[in-house]
């Protein structure tokens, strides 16, 4: 499950070792949270621009009719 660079070189007592592993955190796993949580952040901003673009839409609409219905 951890994955370590190739060129990683391992050095020390075996202790020191399975410590090393057992405390490290695997590379693919921190990148795919990393990634899950750049697509969330992107996804968020992209529906609240939207929802924003929507309601000045509908507000401005909104008040082109009211205009309109007054003449």
């Amino acid at each position: 499950m951890q994955t370590f660079p190739e060129t990683f070189i391992f050095e020390g007592t075996k202790t020191d070792l399975e410590q090393m592993i057992g405390n490290a955190v695997p590379v693919k796993l921190a990148e795919y949270v990393a990634q899950s949580i750049l697509e969330y952040i992107k996804d968020s901003l992209n529906k609240s621009i939207i929802t924003t673009e929507k309601t000045y839409s509908e507000l401005f609409l909104n008040k082109k009719n009211e205009q309109i219905n007054i003449i």
